[in-house]
């Protein structure tokens, strides 16, 4: 198959049911996400670079700046954890997360996350920061959470009476530090959610010792 990858057109030997998303990863050895939709359709998981915006001066600045917000040095209570993550969005959107979380009991609590985000030019810094706000409120529910289950087949949950959502009273402080320069305007829709659960997944193993291999965060810190 014949592929246009980072605006290079690349001839690869790959069986023709294989996953784009696989293709990249393993036939041409890229970085990126492994389990998206398998066909690339909407681009939102196909982060699949040569490594170059982990190593570039924006993506380190968001880095720092989502650790100096956080206080990444400063010591936490026991069955306290910090955890980072960063993402480098297709459409030129750096972003950086910090997340910290208690642990008591078994039960996993968000107590804050911090987001540092370079999106190019800011025309409306306050729409920016609700994308991430409200990015981060809808991963925080499916990374710790949510799960549709199916039993003899049919879906079991069928409202939010079943399928457990973020509460207002469970939300923790979001803090969001724009990153601002002249660089192209990027896209700020998904980046929010879509850094969240490895922040808190890496939160857990800094709390805990564990480290959680997969989602929901909640079920898999008791299994």
């Amino acid at each position: 198959m014949e592929l246009t990858v980072n605006g290079k057109t690349l001839t690869v030997d790959a069986p023709e049911d294989m996953p784009v998303l696989w293709v990249l990863r393993d036939v041409i050895g890229m970085t990126g996400t492994k389990f998206g939709c398998g066909i690339a359709a909407c681009g939102a998981c196909t982060v699949h670079l040569d490594g170059q915006p982990i190593q570039s001066p924006r993506a380190l600045a968001v880095l720092d700046l989502a650790a100096k917000q956080a206080g990444w040095d400063s010591p936490l209570p026991a069955g306290h954890g910090r955890g980072v993550s960063f993402m480098y969005s297709r459409w030129d959107t750096y972003l950086a997360q910090v997340a910290e979380v208690e642990v008591a009991g078994g039960e996993l609590k968000v107590r804050r996350v911090v987001c540092a985000v370079d999106c190019g030019t800011v025309v409306n810094p306050d729409t920016v920061a609700a994308q991430i706000e409200s990015g981060v409120i809808f991963g925080i529910g499916g990374a710790l959470w949510g799960e549709i289950t199916v039993k003899n087949g049919r879906v079991e949950q069928s409202n939010f009476t079943d399928y457990r959502v973020l509460r207002m009273n469970e939300l923790p402080p979001i803090e969001v530090h724009l990153v601002r320069n002249f660089e192209a305007p990027g896209g700020i829709g998904e980046p929010g959610t879509a850094g969240l659960a490895p922040a808190l997944a890496n939160a857990v193993f800094a709390a805990t010792g564990k480290r959680i291999r997969q989602l929901p965060l909640q079920k898999a810190l008791t299994a």
